[in-house]
């Protein structure tokens, strides 16, 4: 199938976008935490039914994530992303959509002596207000071992979407029209590799030193 499209111009678009960051440290729970906020207005005309119309297009992120501060024995973070997108028309209000998607994450990392590392996330993608692939959960994990004496060698074992759930699907609404895609993935695979660390790790220089 081959489809043609002929762009016209309308008009101009009226755009705004806005990022916001925080993040501090809570000291007595050992816990950094990061907040953002982005968001993004835009204005302009489109030819909607054979009729010049007027839309607005509005969307907003906002995250929050926290992770321990202490990590010589390893590094624990959770999260959490939810979006609201909205497209108004100011004659054709029957296409007028919302929708919205969020996620949630937990990764871990931990370290036995320096010597095994163990780690593993999963992130579980919801869609409600799409017809298919309602929720999608993806979970990763990897085993390594740290191998001679300053530790430069790693053996690892390592599993991508052990759920075999990861079909490469996305959906979302765009002015007025909803697109689906699904693309090509490995979806569930397993990798054995080796690695080996060839930057010097003697002592560090001090200042004045020949």
């Amino acid at each position: 199938m081959v489809r043609t499209i002929v762009p016209e111009n309308l008009g101009n678009e009226l755009s705004s976008s806005l990022r916001v960051g925080f993040g501090t440290n809570i000291s007595p729970l050992k816990t950094k935490i990061k907040l953002s906020n982005r968001s993004s207005l835009s204005n302009s005309q489109i030819k909607l039914n054979g009729i010049q119309d007027q839309y607005s297009s509005y969307s907003n992120t906002s995250k929050i994530s926290l992770e321990n501060m202490n990590k010589k024995k390893g590094k624990i973070s959770a999260g959490a992303e939810f979006t609201l997108s909205e497209n108004r028309y100011q004659s054709n209000s029957a296409f007028n959509n919302q929708f919205n998607n969020w996620n949630y994450f937990v990764s871990g990392l931990l370290k036995i002596k320096d010597r095994f590392v163990i780690e593993s996330k999963v992130t579980h993608q919801f869609y409600p207000d799409f017809e298919s692939a309602s929720d999608i959960l993806l979970w990763s994990a990897k085993v390594a071992a740290n191998f001679g004496e300053e530790k430069k060698l790693q053996v690892y074992i390592s599993a991508n979407d052990l759920l075999n759930q990861n079909t490469g699907f996305s959906q979302y609404y765009q002015l007025n029209y909803y697109e689906e895609m699904r693309t090509a993935t490995l979806a569930r695979f397993f990798m054995v590799g080796l690695k080996y660390n060839f930057r010097k790790m003697g002592p560090k220089k001090v200042k004045g030193d020949a």
